[in-house]
């Protein structure tokens, strides 16, 4: 996945098995936000099945667009919450979702095979 306006650009690796992922790997390069929100995707989402995946992105999503996100869902997401300061600046949502959007692309992708 990449970001063109800022050159952020990240490639997504998945090992699932049973209905989770149990690997992540993500290479690239970007902004400082995107590098931290890629980092704790990685480690959100190891071990989660599809559907608490497909739980965390919406979530992660809802948080940074300034959506309610509920008590649940903030002891879910844990250290993400710290993202959620980019809210107040646009164009960096795009670099926080990077990698989020990656993720939902990828396993959607195989969930379809």
């Amino acid at each position: 996945v990449n970001n063109p306006f800022c050159g952020d650009e990240f490639h997504i690796q998945l090992r699932v098995s049973d209905g989770s992922v149990s690997q992540v790997g993500i290479n690239g390069r970007g902004c400082a936000i995107s590098q931290a929100s890629a980092s704790l995707l990685a480690e959100l989402v190891e071990g989660k099945s599809y559907a608490e995946v497909k739980a965390a992105v919406d979530s992660v999503r809802r948080l940074l667009k300034g959506e309610e996100v509920t008590e649940e869902e903030q002891d879910i997401l844990g250290d993400i919450e710290a993202l959620g300061g980019v809210r107040k600046f646009p164009v960096r949502i795009k670099c926080a979702l990077l990698s989020w959007v990656g993720l939902d692309d990828a396993l959607t992708d195989h969930l379809k095979k």
